[in-house]
């Protein structure tokens, strides 16, 4: 696949699309894009098409949209995305949060999470505990989202989406933990259970 490096960063001087389809010259599990070089600038980042990208620095970009018009096409991110500024929103496809590597954030701690449709999955390190946080969650009506969780080896791993929004009748989200609840471990929110 095509690939993005170098010393400089691809800084973004307006909200931007990587329309990224899927090639028969690139295996399934590779990427047909990979961004070495850390992307930087106040404005949003949308993936489409039905290609794989890999976010492979550490990006200070404004908000993130995975937007794959293929359930199998994937967002990864494997970089210290702490820098990130915006809401991150998952409408379709795979955003998956790659922890193996570096143990820190991917996605915007203090922005919101909006989970519209597609998986999110994020796979935990080996190395320590995991821990992702967003500020708040939205679950949008008529929506259906799936989380797969995957602690490292030995390790546990926990996504804290603080406040979660459904309105009553709107869209639902799967869970799938790896390990037993905990407040370390799973899936954590401020919302009362059973809240609509």
């Amino acid at each position: 696949g095509a690939v993005i490096a170098g010393s400089g960063t691809l800084a973004l001087s307006a909200n931007r699309t990587f329309s990224v389809g899927d090639s028969t010259a690139v295996p399934s599990s590779a990427y047909e894009l990979t961004v070495n070089a850390p992307v930087t600038g106040a404005f949003n980042l949308t993936k489409q098409g039905s290609g794989n990208v890999l976010l492979a620095a550490n990006n200070t970009f404004g908000g993130l949209v995975a937007q794959s018009t293929s359930p199998s096409a994937s967002l990864v991110l494997t970089g210290d995305n702490t820098g990130l500024t915006g809401t991150t929103t998952l409408n379709s496809g795979t955003l998956l949060l790659d922890y193996t590597g570096s143990n820190t954030p991917k996605i915007n701690p203090s922005g919101a999470l909006s989970l519209l449709g597609g998986t999110l999955r994020l796979d935990g390190s080996a190395a320590g505990t995991t821990s992702q946080a967003v500020a708040s969650t939205t679950v949008a009506a008529g929506s259906f989202a799936t989380v797969n969780m995957n602690p490292g080896a030995g390790q546990t791993l926990a996504l804290d989406l603080k406040a979660l929004t459904r309105a009553a009748g709107a869209g639902t989200v799967r869970f799938n933990l790896s390990g037993t609840q905990s407040l370390a471990n799973g899936v954590l929110t401020s919302t009362a259970n059973d809240a609509t």
